[in-house]
């Protein structure tokens, strides 16, 4: 019988001390900078487990997802009491290192291939509007479905992409990719982690929110 009850005991135990793992939603286009840090949450926090599925999305539906928390895409002024804030987006162009020589003025995209992350060229149509350059080739680039995909061409030489600058860190870091100009241009678009209305947050995803709020804050980000 004590054997038993001594079991019992154990099992009880491990049940009380079983980490859920948190279910986290991104959009593809934040992935270069969530994976990476996401990965050295794991590392040092391995009592934390999470679980991330991507989508092509830029919001999450509480209501009908299953999420702890989702990374989303959104308009600066409308969030909500539930959204912690981590960056807002900044456009700039982007290309292989080897491209930068020849680049020294926005004038000099004339002779470049353009990269769009969507099926539109308003990126780059804002981005050339704030650098007062007009060129001819814009409708003539490629058109992608993801600013990942945009920038993986562009890693491989292949043009110049328009990207937010919050987001290459990791590929400047380790010389993928090089921004030709010092023009970064704000959209009125932002990045946030939002969690379901009328909950409120386990310790282990507060502690994740807070410690990614501040790698977004961080100068080296």
């Amino acid at each position: 019988a004590q054997q038993v009850f001594g079991l019992i005991g154990e099992a009880v135990e491990q049940i009380g001390t079983r980490r859920e793992t948190l279910q986290l939603k991104a959009s593809t286009c934040v992935m270069r900078w969530l994976l990476p840090r996401l990965m050295q949450w794991q590392q040092e926090r391995p009592d934390v487990p999470v679980e991330l599925t991507t989508t092509v999305a830029y919001t999450v539906d509480f209501r009908r997802e299953q999420f702890d928390a989702a990374v989303i895409y959104a308009p600066i002024a409308e969030q909500s009491a539930q959204a912690r804030h981590l960056f807002d987006e900044r456009l700039t162009p982007v290309c292989a290192p080897a491209l930068l020589g020849g680049l020294h003025t926005p004038a000099d995209l004339q002779q470049q291939v353009l990269l769009h992350p969507t099926r539109d060229e308003r990126d780059w149509a804002l981005w050339l509007k704030a650098a007062n350059t007009r060129l001819s080739n814009l409708a003539q680039g490629h058109h992608f479905e993801t600013l990942d995909l945009a920038m993986t061409v562009a890693s491989q030489g292949s043009g110049v992409a328009i990207g937010d600058s919050a987001l290459i860190g990791e590929d400047l870091k380790a010389g993928r990719l090089a921004t030709p100009f010092e023009l970064r241009v704000p959209t009125g678009m932002g990045y946030y982690l939002v969690y379901p209305p009328g909950t409120e947050p386990s310790a282990g995803l507060e502690q994740l929110m807070d410690w990614l709020v501040s790698q977004a804050q961080s100068p080296s980000q």
